[in-house]
């Protein structure tokens, strides 16, 4: 019995510090994952102004992304439907507004463009989007901006004038 004493001791003693060794690793990992998140102060100002209108290009970038990706390129590259780099320089806003709300309504009201655009692109459909006035203002602000620099993006209201063909 004496000899088998020690033995047990020392096994009790090895479970018992890798069982206190189990539970304080999570208790350490909690303390971690509460801390604070050190905040890294940038040597760039920010501007309110492009800060904003960053976060609504990337509300119309991920819009575009759920519903037009699959047809429609970034770039002037042809895929389903057209590419739509610079449509808001070709078109009215109010033009693509309608087009992007119901296609199929202007090709009925016989809208030229939009009838081009339907025998264009061997009579393809173009799904009607139910967006609200915030998410077709952020697509449309995203299709503006489409190949410029942060630091230039425009406003709606910026465009250029679009003189009708």
């Amino acid at each position: 019995m004496k000899t088998i004493l020690p033995y047990f001791c020392l096994i009790l003693f090895a479970l018992v510090t890798i069982s206190a060794c189990q539970t304080s690793q999570p208790q350490q990992e909690n303390k971690e994952q509460t801390k604070p998140a050190t905040t890294t102060t940038s040597s760039t100002p920010t501007n309110p102004r492009t800060d904003s209108l960053i976060m609504v290009f990337n509300e119309g970038q991920a819009l575009f992304n759920q519903n037009c990706l699959q047809c429609h390129t970034t770039n002037k590259e042809r895929m389903i439907g057209p590419g739509l780099l610079g449509v808001l320089e070709r078109r009215e806003v109010g033009w693509v507004t309608a087009f992007i709300k119901n296609s199929q309504k202007l090709i009925a009201s016989g809208d030229s463009i939009a009838v081009a655009l339907y025998n264009e692109y061997n009579k393809t459909q173009m799904q009607s989007f139910a967006l609200n006035q915030e998410q077709m203002q952020s697509l449309l602000f995203y299709l503006a901006n489409l190949g410029r620099k942060q630091s230039e993006y425009i406003t709606l209201d910026e465009l250029p004038k679009i003189k009708k063909k």
